[in-house]
């Protein structure tokens, strides 16, 4: 081999060496990146990062990529992180694709090395208090960037100019000033930079943004805010580019470089480095196409096109769609929409709804077209039929009344539609906003907007976002923002307000519920809530994660339980198609209930109470435990208002004396231990079969038993049942004298817990010794 060309190979090889280590960068960086983070970050609510436990797996609020080799997402909202971010330290993730470190208490400085990570793409970091200039090295391929809420000072960069993948923007609420630069961002949806102290005029490429996005800057001027005076405070730059120097400065430079030609070592050197800069640039995107993923979409759509070109089937939406036809995308003659279905798999997307044909999701394309896509479920027809169908559809749609088909796909597991995205809505969601599917996303959906959302979350602001309280233990990882966003449907409206199911992006369910005629001011209702977290430790009550305070609202985060309530079991779908309830079951769930309500009444003293027990509020857990639910509200709540709607539960004294007290909570108990052994509905409800309804069930008990016709009381499910009569008899008395008329006839809670425990201890030891005698 020549001299030159050995010459040529080392000169290559000691320019990729250096280089090298950052391409081969894998999790075990990325691990101890994130752990000398979390070392130097103080948080209130524990993150289970530790080197003895997966990363991609267990760590809270960390996403890997497909194949589990780099870190590309950390989402750690409201986890009470306080103190400055170090340097190289989540700078060193240069895999990272989305951070979100909203909802915290950070300040300090932004380490320039977190919003220059190249494959950054979404970085949240509102509501906290960051402050100092804002980092003008920014990633490109940055598509979201929210910084609203903090303290950060002086001017926009001028390098956000180059952020051409930009969809949100959001700057309000900090001290930025000077002139608004002029940005030509394509894909700019969402602007805010409302409330800092910018002036000068509006950019004409910007003027097409509402006037809330402006609002708030006294200095500022041009449409959509007011008009511009003659002589400007001071007019928007026309920055040129801060890498390129003064023209008069290059002409020098350039008179000062020599003329010659180059000499035979010059051209041997810029050849070696030219072949080394192409062998490396080919050895990247090599190594990019292989790691190519696209692990940090929204929603169905997305998640399944990252998977469509691997051997593995995708689970979900395209699950038919093969790669030989992302072409197939069938569009009607008339429709204007330029894209194939390739870019539909790769747009984001969300759920919409679940209706009778199948699952609508509203998907947006890279350049923001949106689009409602319907998958269809439980085709029977062939493709034939299928075909002939849409031909009539794209016929029909040319109504002006009727929603047009605009594209269809058909494969032999795939059926998708897709129509035009109708942001107005539906007449249902018009007529029914405050009690159908969707109330919570709904008002968040208007939460930014200056009209008043009407049902919940009408009372947050903006500046409150951040202050969802959540108690010790809790493992929940979201923020407020988050639940307002949450898809919901409306659970039931009780004594206390309304109850809402609310699913977050991730899929975490839990129960929300909006208080209405809270009385108290905000210190006692903090001092009440710090009770109901030690009362909810307890296995039989239904522990309250997380609350949320302020004038106009004021909201309770429980975990959501999918088994129901007693009620629900005792008296739903009484028709052929039921499960009965049997008798253990029943004796567990009510002995549970009791034990929770004594721990109520033990844990907060004499004058502590439940004031609204009953059965939809026993909450049964997957192992048919009972625990009850609605601690501690009747302090909160306007009494009278209250009152009237636990009618059959009732006391007889609290409708004189308008006292709740822990001998009402006794007889409350016992109407709910008669409801189980009866199977009737202790108060009348509109519609309700009659023969199940008795209005005032202890006195119709009793009058029942004064007969001695006590079978007739028995619930007819119990009855199949053999061996469990004298034990239902004595829960009977145990009943009848938790319903006494005279309170201090009753007995206490402690001693309703012993005396079912003993029945049923007794009950069981009779059972196993006659289990144990021997047939002659």
């Amino acid at each position: 081999m020549k001299p030159h060309s050995l010459i040529l190979m080392l000169m290559i090889f000691l320019f990729i060496l250096p280089i090298f280590p950052l391409i081969v960068a894998d999790l075990k960086s990325d691990t101890q990146a994130l752990l000398d983070f979390a070392a130097a970050i103080p948080h209130a609510r524990k993150l289970n990062w530790n080197s003895s436990t997966p990363v991609c797996s267990s760590w809270v609020g960390v996403t890997c990529n497909l194949d589990g080799s780099r870190v590309i997402a950390i989402h750690i909202p409201a986890v009470g992180l306080r103190g400055s971010i170090p340097a190289h330290s989540i700078g060193r993730l240069d895999a990272l694709k989305v951070l979100s470190l909203r909802s915290n208490y950070l300040n300090g400085n932004l380490p320039p090395d977190i919003t220059s990570i190249s494959s950054l793409q979404s970085l949240y970091l509102q509501h906290n208090n960051f402050s100092g200039q804002f980092p003008a090295s920014l990633s490109t391929k940055l598509n979201a960037l929210d910084i609203s809420f903090n303290s950060f000072s002086g001017s926009i960069p001028l390098t956000f100019q180059n952020l051409t993948r930009l969809t949100v923007l959001n700057l309000q609420n900090n001290s930025i000033s000077g002139a608004i630069p002029r940005l030509n961002l394509p894909k700019l949806k969402l602007l805010n930079v409302s409330y800092n102290n910018l002036n000068g005029s509006i950019p004409f490429s910007l003027q097409n943004f509402p006037s809330s996005s402006f609002e708030g800057n006294s200095l500022l001027c041009g449409p959509p805010l007011k008009h511009c005076s003659t002589i400007s405070l001071s007019p928007s730059p026309s920055p040129s580019p801060s890498y390129l120097p003064p023209s008069s400065t290059i002409s020098q430079n350039q008179k000062s470089i020599p003329n010659k030609k180059f000499g035979l070592g010059s051209i041997i050197v810029m050849a070696v480095g030219g072949s080394a800069m192409l062998f490396l640039l080919v050895l990247m995107i090599f190594i990019c196409c292989l790691k190519r993923t696209d692990d940090d979409g929204k929603g169905v759509l997305k998640g399944k096109a990252s998977r469509g070109g691997r051997n593995e089937k995708p689970k979900d939406f395209g699950s038919g769609v093969q790669e030989a036809e992302k072409n197939k995308l069938f569009f009607f003659e008339g429709c204007s929409y330029n894209f194939d279905l390739e870019d539909l798999l790769r747009a984001s997307a969300e759920v919409l709804g679940k209706g009778s044909y199948g699952t609508a999701y509203k998907a947006v394309l890279d350049e923001g077209t949106a689009v409602v896509v319907k998958r269809l479920k439980e085709v029977v027809v062939g493709k034939k039929e299928f075909e002939q169908q849409m031909e009539f559809l794209g016929r029909v749609g040319q109504h002006p009344n009727v929603v047009p088909l605009r594209a269809y796909y058909f494969s032999k597991d795939e059926k998708l539609l897709v129509y035009n995205y109708m942001p107005a809505g539906s007449l249902f969601m018009l007529l029914h906003d405050d009690d159908g599917k969707g109330v919570l996303k709904g008002k968040a959906s208007r939460g930014g907007r200056n009209e008043k959302p009407k049902d919940f979350g009408s009372g947050v602001q903006e500046a409150e976002k951040n202050k969802l309280f959540f108690f010790e233990g809790c493992s929940y990882n979201f923020d407020l923002e988050d639940l307002l966003r949450a898809s919901a449907e409306v659970l039931g409206k009780g004594s206390y307000g309304t109850a809402y199911k609310a699913v977050l992006d991730e899929g975490t369910a839990v129960v929300v519920k909006r208080l209405k005629e809270v009385v108290v001011g905000k210190k006692e209702f903090e001092q009440q809530m710090e009770f109901l977290g030690r009362v909810g430790q307890h296995p039989n009550v239904v522990p309250l994660r997380a609350y949320y305070f302020s004038k106009d609202e004021k909201l309770l985060v429980y975990n959501y339980m999918p088994a129901g309530s007693l009620f629900m079991l005792l008296h739903g779908n009484r028709g052929s198609g039921r499960t009965p309830l049997d008798w253990d079951s029943r004796v567990k769930i009510s002995l549970g209930t009791a034990r929770g309500i004594a721990h109520i009444h033990s844990e907060g003293g004499a004058k502590c109470s439940h004031g609204n027990i009953k059965s939809s509020n026993v909450l049964l857990t997957n192992d048919l435990d009972g625990c009850i639910s609605d601690v501690g509200l009747t302090p909160l709540m306007n009494f009278p208002a209250t009152l009237s709607r636990t009618t059959g539960y009732r006391a007889p004294e609290v409708a004189e004396t308008r006292k709740i007290t822990q001998k009402s909570d006794v007889y409350s108990f016992g109407v709910v231990l008669l409801e189980m052994l009866t199977g009737k509905v202790p108060h009348q409800y509109p519609g309700g079969n009659q023969h199940d309804v008795v209005v005032d069930l202890p006195r119709w008990v009793k009058s029942v038993v004064r007969e001695e016709w006590t079978a007739e009381v028995f619930d007819v499910e119990l009855l199949r049942y053999q061996n469990v009569e004298e034990e239902m008899v004595q829960m009977l008395q145990i009943a009848l004298a938790c319903v006494t008329k005279q309170p201090d006839m009753r007995p206490q809670m402690v001693q309703v817990v012993k005396m079912m425990e003993e029945i049923k201890d007794k009950n069981r030891m009779s059972s196993e010794s006659e289990s144990n005698v021997q047939t002659p």
